[in-house]
């Protein structure tokens, strides 16, 4: 039944238009799916949270020390949320530095 749910709510979140005029209410139900034991419900709650904030480090780092959204994880583990805005950010993977890189040049 959650999970029915989750996908209904997750439809209301998906559509940007409703989720800009309601992003306070909408947080709890956003709360909810990251928390969802289903991975598939997880990763699409996590889409819309990532798509609903300002790309920039310094509007997420404010959002995340400043939004009220964390109260409504309770005894769960809302850091790795928290962290997953931050490396959202970058567009593209991190080089290795030169020094770490493997030579297999002579296989």
């Amino acid at each position: 039944l959650l999970s029915e749910f989750l996908e209904i709510a997750f439809h209301v979140c998906d559509d940007i238009s409703l989720f800009k005029q309601d992003l306070p209410v909408l947080e709890h139900i956003i709360a909810i799916g990251l928390r969802s034991s289903n991975k598939l419900i997880k990763k699409k709650f996590q889409q819309v949270f990532d798509r609903s904030l300002a790309k920039g480090l310094l509007p997420r780092l404010n959002y995340i020390f400043e939004s009220k959204i964390w109260e409504h994880f309770g005894g769960s583990f809302w850091l790795s949320h928290a962290l997953n805005l931050l490396l959202n950010i970058t567009q593209r993977p991190i080089d290795q530095p030169e020094a770490m890189k493997i030579d297999t040049s002579n296989e």
